[in-house]
């Protein structure tokens, strides 16, 4: 079976916005535990990678797909328009992050009086838990319009690793021991 546009549209989609985006959350959400900041490397990391590959999908939905012209009944103006509205939002994240991020404080009263620091992560981390519920159901709505079958496996095989990961964050962030330091009176052993 040859790959259609669709389904190549579809694959680097799920890829993209199903699998490294979600990843970037689940960095950021389960991985806070490790010293450093090793989960907003993470975190930024599958994000970037997730927003390159997702504007390669979405300029081959752009060039090659009018979802608009079939009316607003339609499963394929449904895709579009979410998946439009779930790229801009996606484009949205890292601006806001970018330009109005107030930095943190080691002075408690700086951010709590004013309490910007806490609304601007309840803006972003309610906005990045929408965009990858929009995500899901455009992928849905994507894989019923390719209709052959394979994307429902796709999908779920997408899903499964996120669980699976998820799962193996969740059991490191409670069995992660930091390690401890030396004893400065002890002599280290030359054997």
């Amino acid at each position: 079976m040859a790959l259609t546009t669709g389904m190549i549209h579809g694959l680097i989609m799920m890829f993209s916005f199903g699998w490294l985006l979600p990843m970037g959350v689940l960095s950021a959400r389960l991985m806070k535990h490790r010293p450093g900041d090793l989960w907003f490397r993470l975190h930024r990391g599958f994000q970037v990678a997730g927003l390159i590959f997702g504007i390669g999908g979405f300029a081959i939905a752009v060039r090659n797909f009018n979802v608009f012209a079939d009316g607003s009944g339609t499963t394929s103006f449904q895709h579009g328009c979410l998946g439009a509205t779930v790229f801009a939002l996606v484009l949205l994240q890292p601006l806001l992050a970018l330009l109005f991020r107030p930095g943190k404080s080691d002075d408690s009263t700086t951010n709590s009086s004013s309490g910007s620091r806490w609304w601007w992560e309840l803006q972003h981390k309610g906005m990045g838990y929408l965009i990858l519920l929009l995500t899901f159901v455009t992928i849905l709505l994507g894989a019923k319009l390719e209709g052959t079958g394979w994307q429902l496996a796709y999908i779920f095989g997408v899903v499964g690793s996120l669980v699976l990961v998820a799962g193996l964050m969740w059991f490191d962030r409670f069995s992660y021991q930091p390690p401890t330091a030396p004893d400065a009176t002890e002599m280290p052993s030359i054997a």
